[in-house]
């Protein structure tokens, strides 16, 4: 085959070597595209090997596509960069006065009451029949008209 699965080569090459592999074993079962297997097991092993080609060729395509977008990437990082050295602007700084303190009127916020325990930290044994038997009546009609 012209190669050798020595210790030495690289990944590109064993993925060359066993594309060309699975595309001699698929010439052979097919007599080179002049016949289909008429054995089933035959039939399953060129359907496993077309699969594995097409898996290694969609993997092929998105690796380039990933480092065209990786450059895409890079070029816009550069981009920004030397926008941010001409325009000598620092993002990160505080401009004074370029905010104002806002203060709500709690008037407006709607009144909550807490249930017992919501606002407490930590685990909670907490059951079907103990979550039943913590609902009120009322919780528990609205429940059964919800079924």
């Amino acid at each position: 085959m012209g190669i050798s699965l020595s210790p030495g080569i690289s990944d590109d090459d064993v993925l060359n070597y066993t594309q060309n592999v699975r595309k001699q074993f698929v010439d052979q079962l097919t007599e080179y595209g002049t016949k289909m297997p008429a054995d089933k097991g035959e039939a399953s092993l060129m359907l496993q090997a077309l699969t594995d080609m097409d898996r290694v060729a969609i993997s092929k395509k998105k690796l380039v596509i990933e480092q065209g977008q990786s450059e895409a990437d890079r070029l816009a990082s550069q981009i920004i960069a030397r926008l941010a050295q001409n325009t000598k602007l620092d993002v990160f700084a505080t401009v004074e006065g370029s905010y104002e303190e806002i203060t709500p009127d709690l008037s407006q916020l709607p009144h909550i009451e807490l249930v017992a325990g919501v606002t407490g930290i930590g685990v909670e044994d907490n059951n079907y029949d103990s979550f039943v038997d913590s609902l009120t009546e009322e919780e528990k009609i609205e429940a059964q008209k919800q079924r």
